[in-house]
């Protein structure tokens, strides 16, 4: 009886009597500091957030079709140990350009590994959009607006938010022959801007079949989702303006509206269907 009270007194005094176990894998879910595309003169936040503490620092690696973040680097832990974050300095030159890809090294308090991370890439960009010369095309059009449209290498946007004369420094067509668009209507979609010029005064501009369209984008007026901005230099179109290929027809009134003889002045009024060059005006 003695020896069976000694047992039972044992196993109480044990008290500590259960332990877990864990071999389950953390997750890890990546957000970054900039929605958008990077460029070298970005620095981006990195956070790795887990789905449990971990036992110490995790390391981040980034591959990049150039310079990648190799040896791995010590991430920085936030609120609490589940939450750890990295300052990446985006690298220089366009070798770095694309997909770059994150990896997560990390152990739980069990020390199981972490499972790869969700959102783990993200876009460098340090080339500047570009308009090439060929992709500058001038249509005329009878009876409206002639217009003129612009593919860029990407797609851009207004640096100022909102498509208009602000963009540009001069447009002119032909080469050396300016262009007012102070009254122009602006479109944009894909990577295309179209400009429909205004016959109108004051600006009355129009373009000539045959002839091309030179452009000079104003500095720092428009950039791609990186940030980066398209040359402020004159891209000299290659493709002659096209389009408008009807001839205008013409009727003519008279002035008195009789029987002429040699003192009578008589006014001859041609009306065109559609507006002529003021600068070459129409012979009799």
């Amino acid at each position: 009886a003695a020896t069976l009270a000694n047992n039972l007194a044992q196993d109480q005094a044990a008290g500590n009597n259960t332990f877990n176990i864990d071999n389950t894998r953390p997750t890890v879910a990546l957000t970054y500091g900039l929605s958008r595309p990077v460029k070298d003169a970005d620095t981006l936040v990195i956070t790795a957030t887990f789905s449990e503490a971990m036992a110490a620092s995790p390391t981040i690696a980034i591959d990049t079709s150039g310079t990648d973040l190799n040896p791995a680097a010590n991430m920085t832990m936030g609120a609490n140990n589940t939450i750890w974050t990295y300052s990446y300095d985006v690298p220089t030159g366009s070798a770095s350009d694309g997909l770059a890809t994150v990896t997560i090294s990390g152990t739980d308090l069990a020390l199981n590994p972490n499972q790869t991370a969700n959102s783990s890439t993200f876009v460098i960009d340090n080339t500047a959009p570009s308009l090439p010369a060929a992709n500058i095309v001038g249509k005329t059009v009878q009876g409206a607006g002639d217009t003129i449209a612009l593919t860029f290498s990407e797609p851009i946007f207004a640096a100022d938010t909102t498509w208009s004369p602000n963009e540009f420094s001069s447009i002119q067509s032909p080469d050396g022959t300016v262009l007012a668009f102070a009254n122009a209507g602006f479109s944009y979609s894909g990577s295309t801007l179209t400009i429909t010029l205004n016959e109108a005064a004051p600006d009355g501009a129009w373009l000539v079949n045959g002839k091309t369209v030179a452009v000079t984008p104003a500095a720092n007026a428009i950039k791609d989702a990186a940030g980066n901005a398209l040359a402020s230099t004159k891209v000299v179109g290659t493709t002659a303006n096209s389009g408008d290929n009807t001839p205008p027809t013409v009727s003519l009134t008279y002035q008195p509206n009789r029987l002429v003889k040699d003192d009578d002045t008589l006014t001859i009024t041609a009306t065109f269907s559609e507006a002529m060059t003021p600068n070459s005006a129409p012979t009799i």
